[in-house]
């Protein structure tokens, strides 16, 4: 089975080799990749594009693994479904559908590929039989009707009298082909007016900037509320981990929007928002608002100090719930 072997260093991707099962052969080696969600190709920076775009494979030391470009990877998230299609000599070879992984700090991660059906050859046309039955005897010429009692058959271009059959069936079948197409592109509007709604709300980027303009807060809750009401909690706090271990410069600032998330005291917070029912927990805060003022973030002191004082006053649960962070406090 042919599968994908991608190299992590930290956070970013090092290397995407894509092992195949078989040596192909074929002096030019190309490949697209596609959204299976959004139905869009991506391009060589990873951005979307119109239309399948054609990339440049390289061919490694191993005869059955090409290395693709990273770049083409960078913008993917997890879990998102994808179809890579090879192109040998700019003949389609073979597509595979995969789904992206987590990643939550493996170095190696291998995608096996599962591989779709090419398209069936045509059949060929039959050979010519070498003895074809010979012609049929031609009918006989009928015999000439007679001529039509003007009377009985009036003027065919005369205006009066109901209109063709055939004038009718075309106008009908005409506005039911008009009602088919409106009808189909309000739904692939609606299609596509979710998945971009979808995409926007899953982006790493889009959660960063809203958490760092508070006015931004009411237009993405607007728009994401629905998105994040559906994911899990385990995932959706597997994206606030992900926000702090970031190659962001601001992945230290974030540090306290994640400890205002888990704090049963903090009300008001854009987290807090998008997944109000998830349980608080006053040790990841405290832990949070502890890293955040290290980083001499602005006013993770006084969180810190707030949210050490709320906590009960038997010493032993301060030892067990803060460790060293509530010292001095």
């Amino acid at each position: 089975m042919s599968k994908f072997n991608i190299e992590y260093h930290r956070h970013s991707i090092k290397s995407v080799l894509l092992n195949l099962d078989n040596k192909v052969l074929g002096s030019n080696l190309e490949f697209s990749l596609q959204h299976l969600t959004a139905t869009d190709f991506f391009d060589e920076n990873g951005r979307f594009c119109r239309g399948e775009e054609k990339l440049q494979v390289n061919r490694t030391d191993s005869p059955n693994s090409l290395a693709l470009p990273t770049e083409v990877f960078t913008q993917i998230e997890e879990f998102d479904l994808l179809s890579l299609t090879l192109f040998v000599d700019k003949t389609k070879y073979k597509s595979w559908e995969f789904s992206w992984p987590d990643n939550s700090g493996q170095k190696f991660i291998e995608i096996s590929l599962s591989g779709l059906d090419p398209d069936p050859a045509p059949n060929p046309d039959p050979a010519p039989n070498p003895n074809p039955d010979p012609a049929p005897n031609p009918d006989p010429a009928p015999n000439p009707a007679p001529n039509p009692d003007p009377a009985l058959n009036p003027d065919p271009t005369s205006t009066s009298g109901k209109p063709s059959k055939f004038w009718m069936v075309f106008v009908i079948a005409g506005g039911l082909a008009i009602a088919a197409y409106l009808f189909q592109n309000e739904i692939v509007a609606s299609f596509k007016k979710f998945t971009t709604a979808d995409n926007f709300c899953s982006g790493s980027e889009q959660l960063e900037a809203a958490l760092l303009d508070e006015t931004s807060w009411p237009k993405y809750v607007d728009k994401c509320k629905d998105f994040f009401s559906e994911t899990s909690e385990d995932l959706f706090k597997l994206r606030v981990t992900q926000l702090l271990e970031g190659s962001s410069q601001n992945s230290d600032q974030f540090f306290l929007d994640a400890a205002k998330f888990y704090d049963p005291n903090v009300d008001q917070h854009l987290l807090k928002t998008l997944k109000p029912d998830l349980e608080p927990n006053i040790q990841l805060a405290i832990r949070y608002y502890s890293l955040a003022r290290a980083q001499n973030i602005n006013g993770a002191e006084a969180l810190l100090r707030s949210a050490c004082q709320n906590l009960d006053n038997d010493p032993v649960v301060q030892n067990a719930v803060a460790g060293n962070e509530c010292r001095g406090f």
